[in-house]
């Protein structure tokens, strides 16, 4: 969105931000109710000094908000960026953005849900959606 990438430039140019500014979004997968898999083939915690499961503070609904970067804006000072070649240097800020414009597309089922959403963005907006002359869904 336009008026999102002009207020974050006034945030980086007017002082308001000291390194940078990268989009972030909510997770629905957070890191305390993540698991990997063992060498032994066992089921073990991502992170190991979280909640342990079947405790009282593993409700998700509970948890403290986690969130990550969603790749859609990186916004940086150059001197920073050339000094620690980070995109995401320690004092940089969060911009949090809604998951309805943090769409992954990693792959094919990916890319089908972002389609479905853009015609549902289309149809909302325009009543319909062109499929070339004299055609419509």
């Amino acid at each position: 969105d336009s008026v999102d990438f002009t207020f974050l430039l006034s945030q980086l140019g007017g002082g308001a931000v000291d390194d940078g500014v990268v989009s972030v979004c909510e997770t629905h997968h957070h890191p305390y109710l993540t698991k990997r898999i063992a060498g032994d083939g066992t089921l073990e915690d991502f992170v190991s000094d979280g909640p342990k499961q079947g405790s009282s503070s593993i409700r998700r609904q509970v948890l403290p908000a986690a969130y990550f970067v969603n790749g859609a804006i990186f916004l940086n000072r150059c001197e920073v960026l050339r000094s620690t070649l980070n995109f995401v240097p320690p004092s940089t800020v969060p911009y949090i953005m809604p998951a309805e414009r943090s769409l992954q597309i990693d792959g094919p089922w990916d890319l089908h849900i972002a389609r479905l959403v853009l015609e549902r963005r289309l149809v909302d907006a325009v009543g319909t959606i062109p499929l070339g002359p004299g055609k419509q869904k």
